[in-house]
This record gives structure tokens, sequence and C-alpha cells, in this order.
């Protein structure tokens, strides 16, 4: 348990924040998401899943997403004063469009509640912070595809032959 603990952080910090935002485009976001996040993080997936089969699960996991919180709420005191909204705003988008759906992708049953805790200690270091987790595919069908009535999805990608 004190393994994850230790690096549970990582699903935070082995990301950089810029290239996850650049990636956040609906033609860039799965490739980004399962083939450099997902599989950058699988030692620490692994970890939760050893913690999911503990006896004492529920507390392990609050340990856990306490860890992950106080980890976050560390790196925001570490910021300028003047930057620190910024940085809390990179963090959270990194929470909710990449940590908390590559949580609940490794479809266990316990990954709802693990999220769902860390949500918890989040709010309770970042009270103004109101993240309402997703699932992937969820975040997915969130990219537009209409416009004014017209079904765009394929008029910019079109092969050419």
């Amino acid at each position: 348990m004190q393994e994850l603990n230790e690096n549970i952080h990582r699903l935070l910090s082995d990301i950089d924040h810029g290239m996850a935002m650049k990636k956040f485009k609906k033609d860039t976001y799965e490739d980004f998401f399962y083939n450099v996040y997902r599989q950058r993080m699988g030692d620490v997936y692994a970890m939760m899943k050893t913690m999911y089969k503990s006896e004492n699960k529920e507390a392990e996991m609050h340990e856990a997403g306490a860890a992950f919180a106080d980890y976050a709420k560390q790196e925001f005191k570490k910021q300028k004063f003047w930057r620190r909204n910024v940085f809390l705003s990179d963090m959270t988008f990194i929470v909710a469009l990449y940590v908390f759906p590559g949580i609940l992708e490794m479809q266990g049953e316990d990954d709802k509640r693990f999220v769902d805790i860390i949500n918890e200690e989040w709010k309770k270091r970042f009270p103004g912070s109101d993240m309402q987790p997703g699932d992937f595919k969820k975040i997915q069908s969130g990219f537009r595809t209409r416009i004014l009535g017209f079904d765009v999805e394929n008029w910019f990608n079109k092969d050419k032959d």
C-alpha cells in the first residue's frame, strides 16, 4: 500500500500539462490517452488493483486519494501567487480528462468508488473545485460533430484518393 501512496502522484505529475492540453482535440485525444498516458501509468494501475484486493481497501483507497490530493496541494503552494489559478486549472484539467477516465478505463468494480474518493479528497484541498468524473467514452462523446445541424465529423478528415 505504501508503494501506491508514494507513486499515485505520477497520475498527475508524469504528464506534460501543455502536451495534454494540445492533445485534447477530437482527432488526437484517443491516441494520446491510450497510447501515451495509459501506457505510461500501467504500473500505477497495477498497484491500484493490488489495493482493491486488500481487506482494508476502503481505508487504503482514502489514504491513496489523500496522498494524491496532498501532492496536488503541495505543487499548488510551490507556485508563485499570480500563477496559482492557472496551475490549478491545468491540474484540474488533467485530473478530469486523464486521471479519472484512466482509472475508470480499468473497468473494475472498485474503480468508480476510488474515483469518487479522489474527487472528495480533491474538494477538501480545493473547495472551489467541482469536477464531475467521467469515463473516456463520455468525454470523447462530448466533442462536437455538428455545426448548425449539419454533421461535419468527416468533412475535414476525408481520405483523398
